[in-house]
C-alpha cells in the first residue's frame, strides 16, 4: 500500500478558500488515520486467527503486530519523504 494517495498538493491548496483547505486537510488526515488503523488491525487479527488454528497463542498475533508496525512505519516514512520532495 504505497502512499495511498494522501499527499496534499500545494498548488491546489493555494487557490482554495480557507474552509475548503481545512476540509481537504481533514479528509487527508482521516484517510491517513484509517490507513494506519487498517495496517495495524488486519495483521494482528490474522495472527490471532492463525494462533487459534495452530494453537500457538500469542506468537502469531505478536508477529502480526510486528508486521503491522513495520508496515505503518514504512508507509509514514514514505509519505513524509514524498511530501518533502
Amino acid at each position: 500500500m504505497k502512499g495511498a494517495g494522501l499527499r496534499l498538493e500545494r498548488r491546489t491548496l493555494d487557490h482554495m478558500s480557507p474552509e475548503n483547505k481545512e476540509l481537504q486537510r481533514l479528509a487527508v488526515y482521516t484517510g491517513l488515520i484509517s490507513a494506519i488503523a487498517v495496517m495495524l488491525v488486519v495483521p494482528v487479527y490474522l495472527g490471532h486467527l492463525l494462533d487459534e488454528y495452530w494453537g500457538t497463542d500469542p506468537w502469531m498475533m505478536l508477529v502480526g503486530l510486528f508486521v503491522g508496525c513495520i508496515a505503518t512505519f514504512f508507509e509514514l516514512f514514505w509519505l513524509l519523504k514524498r511530501d518533502r520532495d
